[in-house]
């Protein structure tokens, strides 16, 4: 069934299922998870320091959520925005593939720009010489 037609309270209610789901992965995945593109290549993903960030705007650490990845203001902006439309029952806003293709256009462009300055040298860009694959190459290249 369609968001926009269950009642109020029952959107509320997905709401607060939703963030408590959320706030259970921030606790949880600290602890047991590795972006699997960075384990695998030692190069991090669009998405490195997301999780990170959002846990320092939590803290009202924001100049850690901006090192850890500037695009987590978008992502917080976004989530906002998500909450918001439910709330009102309007979430064509979320359909729009236009939306979509913007926000994953920025943050790849802002990806691009944390590699061109940043990697491999500065955290949170470091290349991951005990990756997978590097491991792999080196063993051929000795």
């Amino acid at each position: 069934m369609k968001i926009e037609t269950q009642p109020f309270s029952r959107r509320l209610l997905f709401l607060i299922l939703l963030i408590l789901g959320v706030g259970l992965l921030f606790w949880l995945l600290p602890h047991f998870y590795r972006c699997p593109l960075y384990a695998v290549t030692g190069v991090p993903c669009p998405g490195c320091g997301i999780t990170r960030g959002a846990a320092a705007l939590l803290r009202l650490d924001f100049a850690g959520a901006w090192q850890a990845n500037p695009s987590v203001y978008l992502a917080a902006v976004y989530a906002g925005v998500f909450v918001l439309c439910v709330l009102r029952g309007n979430t064509r806003f979320f359909r729009n593939k236009r939306v979509w293709w913007c926000f994953v256009g920025v943050i790849l462009a802002v990806y691009a720009v944390r590699m061109v300055l940043y990697f491999p040298h500065t955290t949170p860009m470091n290349f991951d010489a005990s990756a997978l694959l590097p491991r792999i190459f080196a063993n051929f290249s000795a």
